[in-house]
């Protein structure tokens, strides 16, 4: 079977987002302590809690993105490694996860790029 990626942009976050995963994986709960190390900021409450950071174009970027990995990397799992796209696309700031999530960027540079991106937005 061949598979297409599609990634969102910018305006598709939203408090929650990505709280079920956390709750759920600790591959999830891993990769959110990464990202909150590698921002200097903590991403649970980014995006589980009422606050003015997720308005924010810098934080919102990386919010988006880190879901979106974590999205991939736990559909990946469950397809046993097997899961190996023809195409990965994205929307605008999903361009980046699309290009991460191909082995082109590493995770880490990938959040880091995002944050810069939405700093300049």
């Amino acid at each position: 079977m061949q598979y297409v990626l599609l990634f969102p942009g910018q305006g598709s976050q939203c408090i929650g987002m990505g709280k079920s995963f956390y709750e759920s994986h600790t591959l999830a709960k891993e990769l959110f302590e990464r990202a909150s190390n590698a921002l200097k900021v903590d991403m649970k409450k980014t995006l589980f809690e009422e606050n003015e950071l997720l308005k924010e174009s810098a934080y919102t970027q990386p919010a988006i993105y880190l879901v979106s990995y974590i999205a991939y990397q736990l559909l990946n799992k469950q397809a046993n490694g097997g899961l190996k796209p023809v195409f990965a696309l994205g929307h605008s700031l999903g361009e980046v996860s699309a290009v991460s999530l191909s082995g082109a960027l590493d995770f880490e540079k990938a959040l880091k790029l995002t944050h810069q991106r939405g700093k300049m937005m």
